[in-house]
């Protein structure tokens, strides 16, 4: 397989002083399928490790990635005084919008797949209820929809070790304000008003082709998660990972190009004319 070229860049949107790290795959496949890519709640492009371009190499499509305003390089930095409780939907019809706009992208008319990992899916379905119109398709991995079922235990726990800790290191070369990200982050999580966080209901808003992923060890959340957008999804198709924690696309990248594919070349979302 052979990866596509890539072209990295500043994206600077019309309104305040934002600078969004961005990244086109194969830009020049104009005609396309188009995948956008989400980031996790402390991921930015570098995070992704390369799997965008590999999964858009094997299917043959172009691919747009960027860091959320405050990940990766990113600016302005991270707010200091957090996230509001619906910062998620925020992302979705505020800032990813004003994102896709200023890299040129016509949600309409390039109807573009729509793949997000952990706070990514839950953006991508967030957007994916809003603009049925503007979203071809949605892939989800490790999705979160509601707060029930989230490892906070586990969270307040890397609070507790993060000083110092692999996590830490890990987070460094990934973001300007790797710090900020991660207390960001983690404080929005554990707090006790986000333990009322439910997206179930904006859900049942999802018209286009969705496939939801999950590995069955995942330590962040349980699989009723995806069960949940079955439930709510009528359209939804579940793929459940054995021996695969929360980044299925690290894990078992292989597999899920494959499935990916299949999913895409069966449901055929292809841009309007």
């Amino acid at each position: 397989m052979t990866r596509f070229e890539h072209d990295d860049f500043l994206l600077r949107l019309p309104s305040g002083n934002a600078r969004i790290e961005s990244r086109w795959i194969a830009p020049e496949r104009c005609d396309s399928r188009l995948l956008v890519f989400l980031h996790e709640g402390l991921g930015s492009i570098d995070a992704w490790r390369g799997w965008p371009e590999s999964l858009c190499a094997s299917l043959d499509c172009r691919g747009f990635v960027f860091s959320r305003q405050g990940y990766g390089r990113s600016l302005p930095a991270p707010r200091a005084d957090g996230w509001p409780m619906d910062y998620l939907q925020r992302e979705a019809t505020e800032a990813m919008p004003a994102v896709l706009d200023a890299a040129g992208i016509d949600p309409a008319r390039d109807r573009p797949v729509i793949v997000g990992h952990s706070d990514g899916g839950s953006i991508a379905l967030h957007y994916a209820a809003a603009f049925p119109a503007h979203t071809g398709a949605v892939v989800v991995i490790a999705p979160h929809v509601y707060a029930t079922g989230v490892n906070f235990q586990l969270i307040a726990q890397l609070q507790r070790n993060y000083a110092g800790s692999a996590l830490q290191r890990y987070l460094a070369p990934l973001h300007d304000h790797p710090d900020d990200v991660f207390w960001r982050w983690s404080k929005r999580w554990t707090s006790p008003e986000f333990r009322q966080w439910d997206i179930t209901a904006s859900l049942r808003n999802i018209s286009a082709p969705l496939l939801a992923i999950q590995g069955r060890d995942d330590q962040y959340s349980t699989l009723d998660q995806l069960y949940e957008i079955s439930r709510q999804v009528a359209q939804a198709e579940l793929m459940i990972l054995d021996k695969c924690r929360h980044t299925p696309h690290l894990e078992h990248p292989a597999t899920l190009a494959q499935r990916i594919a299949a999913f895409l070349d069966e449901k055929k979302p292809h841009p309007a004319n």
